[in-house]
């Protein structure tokens, strides 16, 4: 009893393995490509757009100015947004309900 499991251990652990190998191995070395690859086209980068109006909104924590942040607008890509949010920065419309 002890010899047929040693046996079907070595069925299992050497020829079948090396039967798949041979098995699933196609081809031969003159299926290798001898040519170089070529480089991929690569995307030129992408530049950003001019910068129309910049805005900057004053930062205060309790009452101490700690900075300033400045924002870059895009007028040629939204101009409608970049004039909504000029104006709600500089308050030229008027204070809305919220703002007081």
């Amino acid at each position: 009893m002890a010899a047929i499991r040693r046996n079907q251990f070595w069925v299992v652990c050497f020829w079948i393995p090396l039967w798949l190998i041979l098995l699933f191995q196609e081809g031969n070395a003159s299926d290798v490509p001898m040519k170089k690859a070529h480089l991929p086209k690569m995307k030129p980068k992408k530049t950003m757009p001019p910068v129309t109006h910049q805005v900057y909104i004053d930062i205060k924590i309790e009452s101490e100015h700690v900075g300033k942040i400045i924002f870059g607008l895009f007028g040629t890509i939204a101009p409608k947004a970049v004039e909504n949010f000029k104006s709600l920065c500089a308050c030229d419309k008027g204070n809305g309900k919220l703002s007081g």
